[in-house]
């Protein structure tokens, strides 16, 4: 009896104003609180290619060409032909974001564009007369064949040489026995492609999604790639530092080529300062 006359105890108006008051205040401070300390992340344009240079300023050059170029058309282009072999071009991007994927506390996000004039590509065996495209999204050294890391390849010897794969490569990219499978699917041929990786640092959940064009082109916005090729755990070269990013080109002798441009990387994570509004 004593509870239930406390519960219908009537508080004058002005008393009820100020507790109502006070409750969508606190409940105002959770929710601003919530939502700011949320991690923002987003992605960044590391370059469009938009000025033509046999150059290719901000990149380092290397393979057997090497033959790295940009041509009028505005993307990178890396041509096949004279010796088997690979070639390539790097960047460092560790001024972009931490490139300790695992410091990371929010969804990191990779988009590009890739194309390859090659049908079938049989893989990555460094001088053994094979194609294969790829574009490596963190890696530990310049020299792509080198080093461990992650990338997004398509080559491969087998039934499906067109299959997408999100891979884990230990020693460099140039032999497909360095190659672990993370996720695969679609079927790309010669195609002018959109590929769009994100990682989630915490659980180490990475999902690959793509979009395919026409086989004449132009490129279209990789950030807006929308097909998902599924998503899988994997964590194991994400507490490494990873500075570079590289386009892949392994080739045999005639000369077909690859196209890449539009290469955006995750943005730094930063958690916004909570703010409270009266």
């Amino acid at each position: 009896m004593r509870s239930e006359r406390l519960v219908n105890i009537e508080f004058p108006k002005f008393v009820r104003v100020r507790i109502l008051a006070h409750i969508r205040l606190l409940l105002s401070c959770f929710c601003f609180a919530t939502l700011c300390y949320q991690p923002l992340c987003g992605q960044q344009l590391v370059d469009d290619f938009s000025v033509p240079s046999a150059a290719v300023p901000g990149w380092t050059i290397g393979g057997t060409g090497p033959t790295a170029n940009v041509p009028a058309a505005q993307y990178l282009q890396i041509n096949g032909g004279g010796a088997d072999g690979a070639d390539w071009a790097s960047r460092n991007v560790a001024a972009y974001y931490d490139v300790q994927l695992s410091n990371n506390t929010c969804q990191l996000t990779w988009s590009f564009n890739m194309y390859r004039s090659r049908t079938s590509p049989a893989g990555f065996l460094n001088g053994a007369a094979q194609y294969g495209l790829g574009f490596i999204l963190a890696g530990q050294n310049a020299d792509p064949t080198l080093g461990n890391g992650y990338a997004v390849v398509v080559g491969e010897s087998g039934v499906n040489n067109n299959i997408v794969r999100l891979v884990r490569f230990n020693n460099g990219l140039d032999n497909n026995g360095n190659l672990t499978t993370i996720i695969s699917g679609g079927s790309l041929t010669t195609h002018y492609a959109s590929f769009r990786v994100t990682l989630d640092p915490v659980t180490g959940t990475w999902e690959l999604f793509i979009d395919q064009n026409t086989t004449t082109g132009p490129f279209v916005n990789p950030t807006a790639a929308a097909v998902s090729l599924g998503s899988a755990v994997d964590n194991v070269y994400t507490g490494l530092s990873l500075p570079y990013i590289a386009t892949y080109w392994n080739h045999s002798t005639v000369p077909f080529f690859a196209r890449f441009d539009n290469i955006y990387v995750p943005d730094p994570c930063v958690a916004a300062t909570p703010t409270v509004q009266f």
